[in-house]
């Protein structure tokens, strides 16, 4: 970062954004977690200040993600909203550019999680779940039409555990197995990871204890 110069492409401040913040989610501490919420608003500041709004708008995504690890879900919701906003508001105008989709699926993506974070109100577990399989779906869609298969088994992983949520069973068994099938094939390390843990919660829910440990 020390070695940017001022008139660096956007692109570059986005991506070195996107790592650092990165880093700091793995490491996953309350100190490591802040410090890529100063680092990506830093870098936010700068590309709207050279007026590079897509970039701008990618890191969003980021900060929302490092919002719901700190369970500020609340800030998470609104900078989606925005994030959302401004891809779509992009995408009317270039609908063929394939950063701006799959961001668009990110955010999708990360607002599909949402209700996995927080305690769904009495009575509106239905609608919760409904739209957070929405913006799952979509997100689906739109990785499958850019043929990403990585990040399309984490919707995968995610609709099995929406899935879970609701006590679904048989359906979240369908989409953690698909998951983590083609996560295997991938060599996906850290998505298996996700998908087993999931697949260890199903088993623990249909009384299969052993399969679970």
């Amino acid at each position: 970062k020390a070695s940017l110069l001022d008139d660096v492409p956007p692109e570059i401040v986005a991506q070195l954004a996107t790592l650092t913040a990165g880093v700091c989610y793995d490491l996953g501490d309350q100190g490591a977690l802040q410090h890529a919420l100063v680092e990506l608003q830093e870098s936010s500041d700068r590309l709207m200040q050279a007026g590079a709004l897509l970039p701008a708008a990618h890191l969003l995504n980021d900060q929302a993600a490092i919002s719901m690890r700190l369970g500020d879900l609340v800030r998470a919701t609104a900078l989606l909203s925005q994030a959302h906003e401004r891809f779509e508001h992009h995408l009317r105008q270039y609908p063929q550019d394939t950063m701006a989709l799959e961001d668009l699926a990110g955010t999708k993506h990360l607002a599909a999680r949402l209700p996995l974070h927080v305690q769904v109100p009495p009575g509106q577990e239905e609608a919760s779940y409904a739209q957070g399989l929405e913006h799952a779906q979509a997100a689906e869609a739109i990785y499958k039409r850019l043929g990403q298969q990585r990040p399309l088994t984490h919707v995968w992983e995610t609709m099995g555990r929406l899935a879970l949520q609701r006590g679904e069973l048989a359906v979240a068994q369908e989409r953690l197995t698909a998951a983590f099938e083609l996560q295997r094939q991938l060599g996906d390390v850290a998505g298996l990871a996700r998908s087993t843990a999931a697949l260890a919660e199903l088993c623990m829910r249909a009384g299969q204890l052993d399969q679970a440990v």
